[in-house]
């Protein structure tokens, strides 16, 4: 995924400037960590119930850890993937 238009120099010539942005990917049953955003703050968890989003992306179904709300979760920069492995 790129980001940002083309910048031009001040010569006129056009550089190319792009950002990558990888996407977070999981599977039925892994683990989602958010990393508690304060001091002394815990960090939440959740498990992956469904996968809405195309290729494995989000958003995710998620039954959370700590209370066992289910909800549709758009993780952020401070979520990582617990992947386990699944067998059948």
């Amino acid at each position: 995924m790129t980001f940002g238009p083309t910048p031009s120099r001040r010569d006129g010539a056009r550089c190319e400037q792009t950002r990558e942005v990888a996407a977070m990917r999981a599977s039925v049953g892994d683990r989602i960590v958010i990393h508690g955003h304060r001091t002394g703050e815990p960090n939440r968890d959740c498990e992956v119930l469904e996968i809405r989003g195309p290729d494995g992306g989000p958003p995710f179904l998620v039954r959370w850890g700590d209370n066992g709300h289910e909800a549709l979760f758009f993780p952020g920069s401070d979520a990582f993937v617990e992947h386990y492995e699944h067998t059948k």
